[in-house]
């Protein structure tokens, strides 16, 4: 898996629940830029337990085919083998204004990057781009989406 936001995080999960070995690698010093490093290093302190590979300030140089697979050649020099490779970067955030709104969050206390809109915002981008909306708990940490 290349990538640690949502998508990343929320796919390497459902294939590691089926028993496939993952491992995510990503450019960041982090995981999940979006949000600050006491927070990432919670993300980090949920997946080591799992055995999900986690690879990061490292990026994807280069895939070289192998039989049966790929091999991902990371700028490190390291190599990681794999049958498959998702490319999972590149997801829109958008904060909900009214969640913000109960809240007392104002747009400033926002990381950069992250635009502002309703649900018809969520749902309208979802559709245009056909990408995935993810609806979150206040953990972070998703629990489910519309596509």
């Amino acid at each position: 898996m290349v990538g640690t936001g949502f998508s990343g995080l929320v796919d390497s999960g459902n294939l590691h629940a089926r028993g496939i070995s993952v491992t995510v690698v990503e450019m960041a010093k982090q995981a999940m830029i979006v949000v600050d490093y006491e927070v990432a290093a919670m993300v980090n302190w949920e997946v080591a337990p799992h055995n999900v590979g986690l690879l990061l300030d490292d990026a994807v140089a280069a895939f070289e085919p192998k039989p049966g697979g790929v091999i991902a050649r990371l700028t490190s020099g390291r190599t990681v083998e794999a049958d498959l490779v998702l490319l999972s970067i590149g997801t829109n955030l958008v904060a909900c204004q009214m969640s913000m709104d109960l809240m007392g969050i104002r747009r400033e206390e926002l990381i950069d990057g992250i635009q502002v809109g309703g649900v018809a915002s969520y749902l309208e981008a979802s559709e245009s781009r056909q990408q995935p909306v993810y609806l979150t708990a206040g953990n972070f940490s998703p629990v489910g989406m519309v596509v």
